[in-house]
């Protein structure tokens, strides 16, 4: 893959600049967004990340549930096992669900306005600034803001 995503995302986002909320959006790569959140999911959960993969792939998928509920059970079920890979997801993953290329299609089956949780799934994002993944961002996070990863 290129190293370029960043600069080709950066170059869009100048070129459509006068047109605000109208500019086209750039989503990322389904294909990219898997295999990074695969890689994070080996290196924390070992023997176990297949099952974290699989629920993750189901959560990006899934068109009929908001994907920010499925995240919700996700950490429920993780943080038991491994509390600083569910941090992970959410700084990572979850602050930036808009910018999945499925998130569109899955729109519809989310509330207008911010998703109610049950209190046990219940989690405050706001503390967490957009790509402030710090130590946690993998070079796919860093290099390319999520548009691409370098193989």
């Amino acid at each position: 893959m290129s190293d370029c995503a960043l600069a080709i995302e950066n170059g869009a986002t100048a070129a459509y600049a006068d047109l605000g909320a109208q500019a086209p959006k750039i989503y990322w790569c389904v294909f990219h967004v898997l295999k990074a959140f695969k890689g994070k999911a080996i290196s924390y959960l070992q023997d176990t990340s297949e099952d974290a993969i699989t629920e993750f792939r189901n959560v990006l998928y899934e068109q009929r549930v908001c994907p920010e509920i499925l995240l919700g059970q996700l950490y429920v079920k993780w943080s038991r096992i491994n509390p600083a890979f569910v941090r992970y997801v959410q700084i990572q993953w979850h602050t930036n669900v808009t910018h999945w290329a499925m998130y569109s299609s899955s729109k519809k089956a989310c509330v207008s306005g911010p998703a109610i949780l049950p209190p046990e799934l219940d989690f405050n994002f706001s503390h967490i600034p957009p790509g402030s993944g710090g130590a946690l961002d993998s070079k796919f996070d860093k290099q390319s803001n999520g548009a691409t990863l370098q193989s």
